[in-house]
C-alpha cells in the first residue's frame, strides 16, 4: 500500500513538473513572439504593409509558406533515405519551429539547432536528426551558390565590384571547400584524432557519429539529387516571390534582374552579422537595384518588405510552437 502511494505521489510529481515545463514553454514562446514585433516596431510593420497592394501581399505570404512546406518535404526525404519515417505534418511543425527561432540568431544555425533538438526527442538515435538537418542546409547552400554563380556569369556587368569580390573570393569558396572536406577527404577524421578531442571522449564520440552519419548521404546519390532539385525549386520560388513583392509595391522591374540580384543578396545574407539578415538584405538591395536606376528608398522598401514577409513566416512558426505546447498541456491535463 505504501509503495502504491509512493508511486502515485511520484507520478503526480512528474506530471506537475511536465505541466510546469509546458507553461514555461508557452510563456517563453509568447514573449519571443512579442519581442519579434517589438524589435521591428509595430508602426513600421503597419506603415510598410498599409501601402502595399493586398492581393500581391497575400500571394507573397502564401509563397513564403509554400517555401517552408517544400523545405520540410526535402527534410522528410532525407530522413526517409535513412529508413526514418515521420509524417509530413510533424516534420512541417518541427521545421516551422526552426523558422521561428531563426528570428533570434545570426544566420540559420540557431533555428537548425532547435529543429534537430526537437526531432531528436522523437528518434532513438538523435545523431540522425543532427546529420539530416546539416544535409538539408548543405543542399540549400549548394543550390543558392550554383544559382549565384550562374547569375554572376550572366549579369556580372550589373554588379558592383565590391559585391563581386566578396561573393567570389569569400562566400562561394567556403561552402565548396567545406563540402569537399566532408565528403571527399578523411581530413575531418584526422581532426577528431587530435589530443584536444581525447580530453572529451563523450563529445568526441557524438561528433564522430554525426560526421559519419552525414557522410553516409554521399553514398545516397538519388536522394541527394532529389534534395538538390527541391533546393533549386525553393530558391527559384524565392526569386519569384521577390518579384511579387515588387509588384505589391507598384514597382515596374523586369523579372530578369531579380534572377541576377536576389541570388547574390541571398548569399550575402549568410554572413553571420545580423539576426535574420536585417540590414544586410535591405542594404544589399539598395546597392544592387540602384545599378538599374531604382531609387534607393524604393530598393530599401523592397528589401525591407521581403524581410517583413520572412518575419510573418517566423510569427507563423511561433504560433505553431505555441499551439503545440498548448495542445501538450491540454493532453496532460486530460491524463
Amino acid at each position: 500500500m505504501k509503495n502504491f502511494q509512493k508511486k502515485n505521489i511520484s507520478i503526480g510529481f512528474s506530471k506537475s513538473i511536465m505541466k510546469g515545463k509546458n507553461i514555461v514553454k508557452i510563456t517563453v514562446s509568447a514573449i519571443l513572439i512579442s519581442f519579434i514585433v517589438y524589435k521591428v516596431g509595430l508602426g513600421r510593420i503597419y506603415d510598410q504593409f498599409s501601402h502595399m497592394i493586398l492581393h500581391y501581399l497575400l500571394l507573397a505570404i502564401f509563397i513564403e509558406a509554400l517555401g517552408v512546406a517544400i523545405s520540410a518535404k526535402k527534410w522528410q526525404i532525407l530522413l526517409k533515405s535513412k529508413s526514418i519515417n515521420i509524417p509530413f505534418l510533424r516534420i512541417w511543425k518541427h521545421y516551422y519551429v526552426g523558422v521561428f527561432f531563426n528570428a533570434f540568431f545570426p544566420t540559420t544555425i540557431g533555428g537548425d539547432t532547435v529543429k534537430a533538438y526537437h526531432l531528436s526527442k522523437e528518434l532513438d538515435n538523435g545523431i540522425e536528426a543532427v546529420s539530416s538537418v546539416i544535409m538539408e542546409r548543405l543542399t540549400g547552400l549548394v543550390a543558392i551558390v550554383c544559382i549565384g554563380v550562374a547569375s554572376m556569369a550572366v549579369g556580372y556587368y550589373l554588379l558592383p565590384i565590391k559585391v563581386l569580390l566578396i561573393v567570389l573570393l569569400v562566400l562561394i569558396p567556403g561552402p565548396a571547400i567545406l563540402i569537399f572536406f566532408i565528403f571527399k577527404t578523411r581530413y575531418m577524421e584526422k581532426i577528431f584524432s587530435k589530443p584536444f578531442f581525447s580530453k572529451f571522449p563523450s563529445l568526441k564520440e557524438k561528433i564522430e557519429n554525426a560526421y559519419h552519419s552525414l557522410k553516409e548521404y554521399g553514398k545516397k546519390k538519388k536522394c541527394c539529387c532529389v534534395a538538390l532539385a527541391i533546393s533549386f525549386a525553393y530558391h527559384f520560388l524565392l526569386i519569384f516571390n521577390n518579384y511579387v513583392i515588387s509588384l505589391s509595391l507598384g514597382m515596374d522591374i523586369s523579372i530578369f534582374y531579380f534572377f541576377i540580384f536576389v541570388p547574390v543578396a541571398e548569399i550575402l545574407v549568410f554572413l553571420p552579422i545580423t539576426i535574420q539578415g536585417f540590414g544586410i538584405r535591405s542594404g544589399t538591395y539598395v546597392a544592387l537595384f540602384s545599378q538599374i536606376g531604382v531609387q534607393s528608398a524604393r530598393a530599401f522598401a523592397l528589401g525591407f518588405s521581403m524581410q517583413m514577409i520572412k518575419l510573418i513566416g517566423s510569427l507563423i512558426g511561433g504560433m505553431v510552437y505555441l499551439s503545440s505546447n498548448l495542445r501538450d498541456l491540454r493532453n496532460r491535463r486530460v491524463k
